[in-house]
């Protein structure tokens, strides 16, 4: 049954560091013996540091899994430094370095093509910093 037991928290007036404390306040009332896999989603953001950190505090495991959106959405940045926006070879070459990534090679996915490079560097920073 969808939604049952579901928990959301968000803020535009918090910093990030009080609403992901709160957010783990939250996971060890639920699970006070670390009995589960806590697994944290995020958008690539400066999430991951925070969530580290507060995992340590805690003293708990934590899987951390980045939206697969997100880093699409830098792989076609990326993709349109060597592509035009109307060359279908671009679908090509994001499903082909999406794929890559999925497999776990994001930091070869880093080491893109040459060319017009702000988009791609700032997509091969990106996916070596979430490795």
């Amino acid at each position: 049954m969808l939604g049952v037991h579901k928990w959301l928290t968000a803020s535009l007036v918090e910093a990030a560091a009080t609403v992901v404390g709160q957010i783990f306040d939250e996971a060890g009332r639920r699970d006070p013996g670390h009995q589960r896999t806590w697994i944290a989603l995020v958008d690539g953001n400066n999430q991951i540091n925070r969530i580290r950190a507060e995992a340590h505090q805690h003293n708990i495991g934590i899987t951390i899994l980045i939206d697969f959106i997100h880093v699409l959405e830098y792989l076609w940045k990326a993709a349109w430094c060597f592509h035009s926006e109307s060359d279908l070879v671009a679908e090509t070459w994001v499903q082909h370095k999406a794929r890559a990534v999925l497999a776990g090679k994001a930091t070869q996915v880093a080491c893109l093509d040459r060319g017009h490079r702000t988009a791609a560097d700032t997509c091969a920073t990106y996916l070596t910093n979430k490795t």
